[in-house]
């Protein structure tokens, strides 16, 4: 098991011209001489990390290094008690933190070892000089033996020392694009040479079926009747997320090519894997209100267009909560102000108001309480929002003069039951708002919190550079790190990286809760995911938050007591912020809801709003 971080990894393709979707293959020499050199990817890192140590591996695979993901690419070394003379020993390197490293490095040269350890002791510490055997280049021309497998070596030239070695000329000039710098020998910087390999009989094959734009259940189309029975499965589906069963449906966040990997174990306790390049098409094509609030999986809709939409009071269906205190005010339409139809929802945040003085706004998912999502369900909830400037400029203050927590902005929730009726602040529920006075946008889960977690736990993934540090947005590089968001910024600043609230136009926010089986001794909803996307008017949403299975410091979302048996089925829009100043003196701050959308599959993005 590792006992540090790990950053340098090796990008390297299957060897012998296999193709995407083949069975694994082996060398043409001992099983026990070979080791198959599995590569990883961190996304909130950008590193890359390769290892052919079981112990290692079995530590990536499952999430107990969290953050980090199979590509998909792996090669065939030997190990080092090869008795081949032709096989060079592969040392490996550790790059000290105090150095400002954290990083791993690999060469098949005694001599580049030998100067590494010489040169660099100070900054780089030797793990091993032989943790696998491997053939090497020609020294001058870079040329592989026959056999082999030429394999480049790229530097990210960055202070950060991260390599890539890879096989494919495609990926060296995609990678020379970006900055890297080719290393290695002869004119194309081979730095070693992967054994070739051939098919097995006894192998499998990925099949796909689509289910969505987006959406793919993946099987296994073929284990040979040489081969023992199947026993276990771990798939990594090239964007983070991983799954166990033997056909999953997986939902990809964005649109794009993605490495899907399997392996299959069988009751002999051998492994065989295979990858499969898949193809994950765009988002439903953004369209107007009345295309979205009709589209297949929409469960209810609002449009704010009439006085009937703002609802009841308490104990209806939907309807609206007046707000507490010395200057407060309720919802309101306004008919100037829309994103579209007749009028929108407005809050207002009064001068020397308190925690709760714009009020708030409920519905539950169906009129006669019918729509409620638990465990193995998946629901979406999108919403445009508009902010005023006072809303954006205002450094709002708690009672005591310090800087206000942050302004809630949308909480899905539990909904009523016969009988009883549920509030914003259960055991079950996820909670947009900002972090903050900065004005962008972060959610956490759950007002009782579960035996993984605690209340108001936030969806805030672990990085390094050390403990201190995590993703406050993790969804889109290049991130929004906390360590960006300190003290020294201005509190209403958004730092680089981050996803802003923008005053005066029309944005749209969509979360999606995706909730697995129930966990009755926690009380969590197992391998449950998270996501919110935003969008600036007029252009396409960007994912800013996925919390899911294998990323660092992941929790799963809290199911509440058995008993109780709580169920998505309520939304709450409100400009909600807790132990806000009641005697602050501020501008009026305005906030305007429009075109609510909860359905069962992904919301379509909105045309762009006609300006007002």
């Amino acid at each position: 098991m590792m006992k540090r971080w790990i950053i340098l990894a090796l990008v390297l393709a299957v060897g012998g011209g296999m193709s995407a979707g083949a069975g694994t293959g082996k060398v043409a020499a001992p099983a026990s001489q070979a080791l198959e050199v599995v590569e990883y990817y961190h996304a909130g890192l950008d590193h890359y990390f390769m290892t052919a140590d079981p112990s290692e591996i079995d530590a990536l695979d499952t999430g107990a290094l969290q953050g980090w993901a199979r590509t998909g690419k792996a090669f065939v070394a030997r190990s080092p008690d090869s008795t081949d003379a032709n096989l060079s020993p592969v040392c490996r390197f550790y790059g000290l933190p105090a150095a400002g490293l954290d990083s791993h490095f690999y060469s098949g040269s005694p001599i580049e070892c030998n100067e590494v350890f010489a040169r660099f002791a100070s900054s780089w510490v030797l793990e091993s000089s032989d943790v696998f055997r491997i053939r090497m280049p020609d020294a001058a021309t870079g040329s592989c033996p026959d056999a082999t497998t030429a394999i480049y070596r790229l530097y990210n030239n960055r202070s950060d020392a991260n390599h890539r070695y890879t096989d494919d000329p495609g990926v060296v000039a995609a990678m020379v694009a970006q900055g890297y710098i080719l290393e290695g020998y002869g004119a194309h910087g081979v730095a070693l040479c992967a054994e070739a390999v051939v098919a097995e009989p006894c192998s499998v094959d990925i099949v796909v079926t689509p289910m969505g734009p987006d959406t793919l259940t993946f099987g296994i189309a073929s284990i040979a009747a040489a081969c023992a029975a199947a026993v276990g499965y771990n798939w990594d589906f090239g964007d983070g997320s991983i799954a166990a069963s033997a056909t999953p449906t997986h939902q990809f966040a964005a649109p794009g090519t993605y490495a899907v990997a399997v392996a299959v174990a069988d009751s002999q306790g051998v492994v065989r894997r295979a990858a499969k390049a898949v193809t994950a098409t765009p988002a439903p094509i953004a369209s107007d209100f009345a295309t979205r609030r009709t589209a297949p999986g929409v469960v209810r809709s609002f449009d704010f267009d009439s006085a009937a939409q703002l609802g009841g009071g308490y104990g209806a269906n939907f309807g609206v909560f007046a707000g507490a205190g010395t200057n407060a005010t309720s919802p309101v339409l306004d008919a100037q102000i829309k994103a579209s139809g007749a009028s929108s929802m407005r809050f207002d945040v009064k001068s020397q108001s308190g925690s709760s003085g714009a009020g708030s706004w409920f519905a539950n998912f169906s009129p006669v309480l019918g729509v409620q999502f638990g465990e193995n369900t998946e629901f979406f909830i999108q919403w445009r929002q508009r902010f005023n400037d006072a809303f954006i400029q205002t450094v709002f203050r708690e009672s005591g003069g310090g800087v206000q927590g942050g302004i809630k902005l949308l909480i899905a929730s539990a909904g009523d039951q016969p009988g009883r009726l549920f509030n914003s602040c259960e055991a079950i529920g996820n909670v947009v708002q900002t972090y903050y006075q900065h004005r962008f946008p972060i959610a956490y889960n759950s007002c009782t919190g579960s035996g993984t977690h605690q209340p108001y736990s936030g969806f805030q993934e672990a990085v390094l550079p050390g403990p201190s540090d995590f993703l406050l947005q993790n969804g889109t590089a290049p991130f929004c790190k906390y360590s960006s968001n300190q003290a020294s910024r201005t509190p209403t600043d958004v730092a680089p990286g981050c996803f802003p609230l923008v005053a005066n136009e029309w944005m749209t926010f969509q979360i999606a809760t995706t909730l697995g089986s129930r966990d009755n001794v926690n009380n969590d909803f197992l391998n449950s995911r998270f996501r919110l996307w935003g969008a600036r008017d007029g252009q396409p949403s960007v994912l800013l938050i996925d919390w899911r299975p294998g990323i660092g410091g992941y929790f799963p979302l809290a199911a509440g007591k058995l008993a109780d048996n709580e169920r998505f089925g309520k939304v709450w829009l409100l400009p909600y912020m807790t132990n806000k100043d009641p005697t602050q003196i501020h501008d009026l701050a305005q906030t305007w809801y429009d075109e609510l959308i909860i359905s069962t599959q992904r919301i379509a993005d909105p045309a762009p709003a006609v300006p007002r």
